[in-house]
């Protein structure tokens, strides 16, 4: 689309000192100043949300891109070259801009939304659809605001159905999301407790999403979720679709009998074989296919596309590779967008400069193959893959389009016979789901071991978002990754927190600081625990040292080129800490030593989680005031003024200063219980091998327990030395299977737990839930007495990590 005819349909004043401005077409539009995609063909929406877009304008300007939508004034001396449409909210002109492009498209559109589940259900019914017809849809979660008139953008001519989900956090917001989305088809998954705290109660929720629907077609929901069900049966009777397992008169009636579905609908009976049975999956996959059924798919074409369908690979997820390498596990789909997606998530990551590729061919496209894979040459030359592994009859054809190919194969196969040697670098595997890309993943992650903590990266930045939310403008975060990024591993959460803006990361010994230096995190890093031998080190790494002693401090005057420093202050903690005495004397060492740098005064509160013991925490508060303020006016810096912890960000807000650092809010635990947080980790392991065991047989070490009947049991891969404590044993711990919890029985061994599971239809190789979904993380610690963080960090090296990412 031309900028001119951009700057028709969203108004505004254009500027600009470049003759063509308005002939420049545009093919991407941003919002992210770190995801743009070609400098010369974006326009970049200079949106304020929790970073101001417009301070990205000048780095921008100077990369290359020069279109711009804005809404404040700006000087055109300062970009010379670019061209700007001033407008009074620009994230009402990408809104308005998305209006405008859906209007003009022809397609068929499925507009989904509800609690929880459209993600699942939007990629489960394009995969179900996509044999058939060119499918356009919302990548990843972008279901938001901004999120999505950056689908809509997706939409080309080619496209024959587009797959839109819609996500509101309070009222108001849906009606803006249905001019854009405007479906013909809309599916509603469930109600449930996410995001209550915007709305008065489920009915006002329930409306507020509904409105998605105005104007469709058709309404697919189940009626199992009775006040979903009775909403829409009053509100769009003549467009509602029902799905029912209980009701045989529902539009579509289901039975499940084991993993066969049978679906009777108009007279007509369809059965198709699920690739799985978990009730959860059931549902989503009942959404889908009813949906694909109403939309004319055969069921021929749907059950051949159930067989590409996981119940796992939702998400990206990146595991620990062989020889000091990374593993990106995208192996779900693999198309144009999928491909781009992925991309985009290998640019991110920092902690591995050499970038390999494993690709295989691409499917269901709708394209012709010439255009389909000279589009993928784009993408990839775009993205500066260091190696490119091709595997595939159709893609292998096209190798001269591609630079840096390694190697070229026509199956998974013959790439493992003849498996290249990796060494520290990030490898992304892409493949469609039939070329069996897991065997390849299996050959090169670095763990064997069966135990698994997988890490929600979308959690994390929910976490932090949620601190961000209730933080002042202008005050920093530090963001704690000490004891291995409290067990979910430091550099790879360092990264993510680096690429989301945080202003410092805070870690406890030097080793910790050098090693994620070297995995090339740039953002500054203040030790808590600095060893003195190591403090000449820092000044040149540009790591910050924190001091609490005056003999420290004294170390530091005496170097010729010294760290810059935090100060701690002891308030009433009794750890470390420069205690009353010692403030003044420390300033005006430091005041005789210009050349140390005090980067920060800071202090750590005791209680701030508790508020019977708020007299105590105001009155550290006040001596860190006190404190503060001799040392600074002494010294006559300007340093950092920081004292809140996790608890205190929302317990003190009045105190929040230039700074605040957060830890285990980060990973899902707020011990306030004032925000709404999302667990970021799932302990899962897998079962080992089930037993009979009769009546009066003792089980493990010390014959600690006795079948009191005839029963059976599950041992497990997990034990003392994974991280799972002893005091688990003896029935005060459990684990969970498909939502059922275990007592673990008997005492917990190094390498293995025992769980009693009765007449339960558990089998070997079932996934087992230690913490996560069904069990939290504070009740686990809370049945053994400890707190959840040393649960996270207790969590064993060699339990395998792996991250991931919707």
């Amino acid at each position: 689309m031309l900028f001119s005819e951009i700057h028709q349909v969203v108004g505004g004043a254009l500027s600009s000192k470049e003759p063509n401005t308005e002939a420049v077409d545009i093919l991407y539009l941003s919002t992210d100043s770190r995801l743009v995609k070609s400098y010369t063909r974006s326009l970049f929406f200079a949106i304020q949300g929790n970073q101001d877009g417009h301070n990205f304008i000048e780095d921008l300007y100077q990369k290359g891109l020069r279109s711009f939508i804005i809404d404040r004034p700006i000087s055109l001396n300062d970009y010379p070259l670019a061209s700007f449409i001033q407008v009074d909210r620009t994230i009402d002109a990408l809104q308005q801009l998305a209006i405008h492009h859906r209007s003009s498209a022809l397609l068929q559109v499925v507009g989904i939304t509800g609690s929880n589940a459209k993600t699942t259900v939007k990629e489960w019914l394009s995969e179900l659809l996509s044999a058939h017809l060119n499918v356009v849809k919302t990548p990843k979660s972008y279901n938001s605001q901004i999120g999505v008139p950056l689908s809509i953008w997706q939409i080309q001519p080619h496209h024959q159905l587009g797959i839109f989900e819609a996500g509101i956090s309070k009222p108001g917001e849906m009606a803006t999301l249905q001019q854009m989305i405007r479906p013909d088809l809309g599916i509603f998954t469930n109600i449930g407790p996410a995001h209550d705290h915007g709305f008065k109660n489920w009915e006002e929720k329930i409306s507020e999403k509904a409105q998605l629907f105005k104007g469709s077609k058709g309404i697919i929901c189940c009626e199992e979720h009775l006040q979903v069900f009775r909403y829409l049966r009053s509100t769009f009777p003549d467009q509602l679709v029902t799905w029912s397992s209980r009701n045989s008169s529902a539009s579509f009636f289901i039975q499940l009998t084991g993993k066969t579905l049978l679906v009777q609908h108009n007279s007509q009976s369809h059965s198709f074989s699920l690739p799985f049975d978990f009730p959860i999956w059931v549902e989503n996959l009942t959404h889908a296919i009813v949906a694909a059924l109403y939309l004319g798919t055969s069921q021929t074409d749907i059950q051949a596309r159930l067989s590409y369908l996981s119940p796992v690979k939702m998400r990206l997820s990146m595991v620990h590779g062989v020889n000091d390498s990374y593993v990106i596990d995208d192996t779900y789909n693999n198309d144009l967008q999928g491909l781009e997606v992925a991309l985009d998530y290998l640019s991110r990551q920092t902690e591995k400069k050499v970038k390999t590729l494993i690709l295989s061919d691409l499917l269901d496209s709708g394209l012709p193959e010439k255009e389909l894979y000279l589009q993928t040459s784009k993408l990839l030359n775009q993205a500066k893959i260091d190696r490119v592994y091709l595997i595939g009859s159709r893609i292998t054809k096209h190798t001269s389009l591609i630079q840096n190919v390694a190697g070229t194969f026509l199956s998974v196969s013959d790439f493992l016979t003849k498996l290249p040697d990796f060494s520290k670098e990030i490898i992304l595997l892409k493949g469609a789901r039939r070329f069996s890309f897991e065997r390849i993943v299996k050959k090169i992650e670095s763990k064997s071991h069966r135990t698994r903590l997988e890490i929600n990266f979308e959690a994390i930045v929910h976490n932090l978002n949620a601190y961000r939310s209730v933080i002042q403008p202008g005050t920093k975060i530090m963001a704690m990754v000490k004891a291995f990024g409290y067990g979910s591993g430091s550099s790879e959460i360092a990264n993510l927190l680096q690429f989301h803006n945080v202003d410092y990361l805070g870690v406890a010994y030097t080793d910790e600081a050098i090693a994620l230096r070297k995995s090339g995190i740039r953002v500054p890093i203040m030790i808590m625990s600095p060893d003195e031998i190591n403090l000449d080190q820092l000044s040149e790494l540009q790591i910050e040292a924190e001091v609490y002693s005056m003999e420290r401090v004294r170390s530091v005057c005496e170097m010729a080129n010294p760290p810059a420093i935090h100060l701690k202050i002891e308030t009433g903690m009794n750890r470390l800490g420069l205690v009353a005495d010692e403030w003044l004397p420390a300033a005006r060492l430091l005041a005789d030593h210009p050349n140390v740098k005090i980067a920060g005064i800071f202090t750590h509160l005791a209680a701030a989680d508790d508020s019977r013991l708020d007299e105590f925490t105001v009155k550290q508060i006040r001596r860190f005031e006190e404190a503060f303020n001799i040392i600074a006016s002494t010294t006559n810096q300007q340093p950092l003024k920081h004292l809140l912890n996790t608890s205190g960000v929302s317990r003190f807000p009045n105190t929040q200063n230039d700074m605040v650092r957060i830890g285990i809010g980060l990973y899902g635990y707020d011990p306030t219980h004032q925000l709404q947080l999302r667990s970021t980790s799932t302990l899962k392991t897998f079962v080992t091998q089930i037993k009979e065991v009769k009546a009066g047989e003792p089980v493990g070490y010390g014959c600690a327990w006795t079948a009191p009947t005839d029963t059976r049991i599950a041992i497990v891969p997990i034990g003392y030395a994974d991280g799972f404590d002893r005091r688990n044993s003896k029935g005060i711990g459990y684990m969970a299977w498909n939502g059922k919890k275990l007592p673990v029985i008997g005492n917990v061994c190094m390498d293995m737990t025992m769980l009693e599971v009765g007449d339960l239809t558990i089998e070997p190789e079932d996934p087992i839930e230690i913490f996560g979904e069904t069990i939290s993380l504070e009740d686990v610690a809370q049945r053994i007495g400890t707190i959840p963080y040393e649960i996270l960090t207790s969590i064993s090296a060699r339990v395998k990590r792996i991250y991931l990412s919707e």
